[in-house]
């Protein structure tokens, strides 16, 4: 009896634990991007092609009210996706991990905890070349929430949460996406200490 309860236990802290694995991974993508009125502010970026030499990071923490097998990063489950984009980060120290830990969940007193019980599978995107103007930061967004709109289960509307600077490219990269006639699928804008 005792081996059948500690068996037991121990499938429950294994999905426990499967239902709880964060996903790490790097975005790439390529974009073609022309305005000439930057060149002057922005030496290079006039026109801006093939960006692909710029991983920009993500991570996925899934939702805990169910089990979710995120044992392979490339082929990720997401149901009800809520995306959160950093503030400007002048010396590239926030990864992905630490966006969640300091944006969502220790600021928000564990918000990211609990929205992940109710159903929400949490997204961190790492704007990695935070000097890069932000049209060109939004276009590659923009690609990326193409990505998470392709690879999620379910039609559930994005979330997009952007802090600061984060909030400028996510509002951009929305504008732009509806400008282009290509579907976003968000829902909700929530931009926190963003200058408009």
């Amino acid at each position: 009896m005792k081996k059948i309860f500690l068996l037991y236990v121990f499938n429950v802290i294994g999905i426990t634990i499967q239902a709880q694995q964060i996903c790490t991974n790097s975005f790439y993508t390529s974009i073609t991007y022309y305005n000439a009125d930057l060149e002057s502010y922005y030496p290079g970026t006039a026109n801006y092609q093939n960006t692909s030499t710029l991983p920009f990071a993500y991570s996925i923490f899934p939702r805990t009210n169910e089990t979710v097998d995120n044992s392979n990063c490339d082929e990720f489950d997401v149901k009800k996706p809520i995306i959160i984009l950093e503030d400007f980060d002048i010396i590239k120290e926030d990864g992905p991990v630490k966006i969640y830990d300091d944006y969502i969940n220790r600021d928000a007193k564990y918000l990211g905890d609990e929205l992940r019980a109710k159903g929400y599978d949490i997204i961190t995107f790492d704007i990695r070349e935070p000097f890069v103007p932000i049209q060109v930061n939004a276009i590659v967004f923009s690609k990326f929430i193409e990505f998470i709109n392709n690879k999620k289960n379910g039609n559930e509307e994005n979330t997009i949460i952007g802090f600061g600077f984060g909030g400028l490219i996510a509002r951009y990269a929305l504008l732009y996406m509806e400008s282009k006639n290509i579907p976003h699928n968000t829902k909700q804008l929530i931009l926190m200490d963003t200058p408009n």
